[in-house]
């Protein structure tokens, strides 16, 4: 009991805002409430297509079945999001914010790419993979090119000093 007189649980339920955001429930909210909302959302967001948060949502959302991701398949949507590359935490955030949405039936509400911009938002908060300058494929193997090679010259040194001794 609290000190009003009621039960802890019958206070209310806790409901996280950000800032400058409604704290309307989206039951009592209009249908053009709605639209203006996802307009201003899509105009905030700054999400490429190309994205890897982008590209793991859709193919998250594809892979569904109603709100529910079968343990393959979110195996091979983690593959993806380290090809990608993406953190593991960060891709399960994504995996978690798809399938939210989809438990909520908010997977319908979309912008005609299959994801809400309420959605882009949320996904746009998830930090971006740290890409790299696009280097030539000699150039990200050198490193090791260097290595092997001296091992091979360094074991061709050692084969030669015992056949010679």
């Amino acid at each position: 009991m609290s000190a009003h007189g009621e039960s802890i649980s019958a206070a209310g339920t806790l409901r996280l805002v950000r800032p400058g955001e409604e704290s309307v429930p989206d039951a009592r909210i209009s249908v053009y409430e709605k639209v203006a909302r996802e307009n201003r959302l899509s105009a905030e967001a700054n999400l490429n297509p190309n994205d890897a948060r982008w590209v793991l949502a859709l193919r998250t959302a594809q892979s569904l079945q109603g709100a529910q991701l079968l343990p393959e398949k979110r195996e091979s949507l983690l593959r993806l999001a380290t090809h990608l590359g993406m953190r593991p935490f960060d891709a399960n955030l994504v995996i978690a914010i798809v399938q939210d949405r989809a438990r909520r039936g908010e997977l319908e509400m979309t912008t005609g790419s299959g994801i809400s911009a309420d959605m882009v938002h949320d996904l746009a908060m998830i930090s971006p993979p740290k890409t790299h300058p696009d280097r030539p494929w000699w150039a990200r193997y050198t490193t090791g090119m260097i290595l092997l090679i001296s091992l091979s010259m360094f074991w061709a040194f050692l084969i030669l000093r015992w056949l010679l001794s």
